[in-house]
Order: structure tokens, then C-alpha cells, then sequence
């Protein structure tokens, strides 16, 4: 474990050198991070370039690292009302969750029909996954 340890602050150390030189290159205005461990080294390398960043947290309990870089985020997006969160109230900001524009509302009667589409109980628990594939090459 302490091998893992070491072996990702020097992967943190790359990612930040990378992050530092792709935003040098595309010199974007700001950056968005959505947590997870890549959002570290991404902001700290927009950070060292002068780009600012806001974070973003779907959940009640921010990421460990949003934790770490929400020190130097202008603002941080978020899906719940603030009080719920640990960040500063004049940075924070309830955007919600980013929804694709292709959803739309279903009222009570057009739940009740597709439940029946596929064989489900009217008060069956269900959990919707998205699997989206798409090219992130830069």
C-alpha cells in the first residue's frame, strides 16, 4: 500500500506537468473539474498557468478531490442548496445536476404506461444508468 502511495504522488506530479503544459497550449479561459482524482492535477496545473476553475459536486459530501483544490476554485457549482456543503456561501452556487437536453419530463400518467411497457411493478424501485460513448480526444 505505501508502494501505491508513493508511486501515485509522482503520477500526481506528472498529471499537474501535463495539465500545466495542454493548458499553456489551448489557453482556455476557465476550467471545469468534476472531481475524481484526474480534477486534481488539472486544476493545480490551470492554478500554475493563472486559469480559473470551478468545481463541481453532484453529491452531498464533496470528493476528496474537490476537497483538496477547493481552496483556489473561483466558484464551486453544486447539485444541493448550499448550507449543505463546507464551501465559503459567496463561492458557492446550487446549479443542480448537468442534464442532457434530450430528457424530458414524464408526468404521472406516462410513467404509469412505460412501467407497464416493461413489466414493472408501480412501485418498484428502478435506477437509471447512462453509459455515454463518446470521443474525448483532444
Amino acid at each position: 500500500m505505501l508502494f501505491k502511495n508513493i508511486r501515485d504522488f509522482f503520477y500526481v506530479i506528472i498529471g499537474i506537468y501535463q495539465s500545466y503544459n495542454l493548458i499553456k497550449r489551448l489557453k482556455p479561459d476557465i476550467v471545469f473539474t468534476r472531481g475524481g482524482f484526474v480534477s486534481v492535477p488539472v486544476a493545480l496545473g490551470a492554478k500554475l498557468c493563472g486559469v480559473n476553475y470551478i468545481t463541481h459536486d453532484s453529491d452531498p459530501i464533496p470528493s476528496l478531490a474537490n476537497r483538496i483544490i477547493a481552496r483556489w476554485a473561483i466558484k464551486h457549482a453544486v447539485a444541493l442548496p448550499e448550507d449543505v456543503y463546507p464551501y465559503p456561501r459567496d463561492k458557492t452556487i446550487t446549479t443542480g445536476i448537468p442534464v442532457n437536453n434530450n430528457f424530458k419530463n414524464v408526468d404521472h400518467k406516462e410513467l404509469i404506461r412505460f412501467r407497464k411497457e416493461i413489466d414493472l411493478s408501480p412501485d418498484a424501485k428502478m435506477l437509471l444508468l447512462l453509459v455515454v460513448d463518446s470521443d474525448l480526444s483532444i
